[in-house]
């Protein structure tokens, strides 16, 4: 096992996922970035994709038109957690302890806020449940994530172009149903236990 093939690996489950959720990729490499401190990346084509960028175009689909901007918000801090465990995720499928994946995975934003306004998740909950649909979606496509990885082996640097035809059709979409489903169960058990409390206080 060398540092090299554990970056591969991690860089080719996130790349997967951005795939997967049609995110305007760029590039994926495995070469040090020693300025900014990263083994390998994902570049995207917008400056940074997470709930204000990429994903309320691209993964909203399963939220209604109609559906108020904080829900879509939502939704997108979801994809975008899902998006970041993927590393760790797949580093860890193909057997490779991943020194980066807690990074990602402990990497909460402000607009994390918002679910907690909105359904009064907490962030360790939401986080955990993005991790479990990361793995689960890489673990049902794996043979797609270990072309990548060993593609970003070969030569270092992917193009999305080239990427996306070493993927080809063989990425289905991300299930996000589980996730949102839980994600909707914990608001109305913290709703009904806080209508239960206030029922025993009258």
């Amino acid at each position: 096992m060398t540092e090299v093939e554990v970056t591969a690996y991690h860089e080719a489950g996130h790349l997967a996922v951005a795939l997967a959720f049609a995110l305007p990729v760029k590039a994926a490499t495995i070469t040090p970035d020693h300025t900014k401190n990263m083994l390998g990346h994902v570049s995207f084509a917008v400056p940074q994709v997470h709930a204000d960028a990429g994903f309320p175009t691209s993964t909203n689909v399963e939220v209604a038109a109609e559906a108020p901007s904080d829900a879509i918000r939502a939704f997108a801090l979801l994809a975008d957690a899902v998006l970041s465990a993927a590393g760790g995720a797949a580093a860890r499928i193909a057997g490779f302890e991943d020194s980066g994946c807690s990074q990602d995975e402990g990497d909460v934003t402000e607009d994390g806020n918002i679910l907690w306004e909105m359904y009064a998740v907490q962030h360790w909950q939401w986080r955990h449940l993005a991790a479990e649909t990361a793995e689960q979606y890489l673990r049902a496509n794996w043979p797609v994530v270990r072309k990548l990885a060993l593609a970003l082996l070969e030569h270092g640097t992917l193009s999305a172009d080239a990427a996306r035809r070493i993927a080809g059709d063989d990425l289905p979409r991300v299930n996000m149903v589980p996730l949102t489903s839980a994600i909707v169960f914990w608001r109305d058990r913290v709703a009904a236990r806080t209508r239960a409390r206030q029922v025993a206080t009258v």
